[in-house]
Order: C-alpha cells, then structure tokens, then sequence
C-alpha cells in the first residue's frame, strides 16, 4: 500500500482544509475515484490538493477536472500521469478523519455543489467593504 503523508498550504481549499493540516494520500486507480473526493496531484512545478468536481472518460484515458473549495475559477484539467493519489485521511486537532466513510462522501459530494456559491459569497462582501 503506497502512502504518501503531505503538509497543506495556502487558502484554496478552506474552510475544508486549512493551511498546515496533513493528509494522507493513496495512491487510487481513476475509475474508482468519485465526485467530491480530494486529490493531489502535480501542476506545472507544484503540488496541489483540490477537490475532484467531474471526471470524463471521452476515449481510452479519463480526464480529471478539480477545483479549490474557495476558488470561482475556471476547472484544472489534470491527466493520470500528474495524479499522485486520493486523500484517504485528513488529521485535524491530532484526530484521524476517514474521507472513505460514507457520511464523509456524502459531505464531499455536497461541497462540489455548495462550494462555488460560497466562494462568490466571501468575494462579493470583500468587494462591498473593501
């Protein structure tokens, strides 16, 4: 079983994830990964932690599009040779959180929906008061 242990950093994916919490990832074949779950991947010379929103299979290799939770930007379009695993655990305040757990996936899959108008939430109030 191949384990990777990564630190997150930077706000795209609060307030699911904050800056300095650690996952645990595994390394996951693409058909069995599902809307909502958190991937980690290569982008460019960075490695990145968004949450899957649609996965296509248009001919022989899927394509993966993710998000950040935060962001109103448009999907990354990512391919298996950049995919590094599937978030398995989540450690918050020392406590170990399944992400395989059935009330975890149900939570995800409310994220991809619920996500994207509350980033526009945040963005139009800092607008207002800045």
């Amino acid at each position: 079983m191949d384990l990777l242990f990564f630190e997150v950093s930077g706000q795209s994916m609060w307030p699911f994830l904050k800056s300095g919490q650690k996952v645990i990832v595994r390394k996951t074949p693409l058909k069995d990964l599902k809307t909502g779950d958190l991937l980690l991947y290569n982008s460019g010379n960075q490695i990145v932690c968004h949450r899957l929103i649609r996965k296509d299979k248009p001919g022989e290799n899927y394509l993966l599009y993710t998000r950040g939770d935060l962001s109103l930007s448009a999907p990354e379009k990512i391919t298996e040779e950049m995919l590094l695993g599937r978030v398995c655990g989540i450690i918050k305040n020392d406590k170990l959180i399944n992400c395989g757990a059935e009330n975890q996936q149900f939570l995800y899959r409310a994220i991809v929906i619920i996500a994207p108008l509350i980033a526009w939430l945040i963005e139009r109030g800092q607008r207002l008061f800045n």
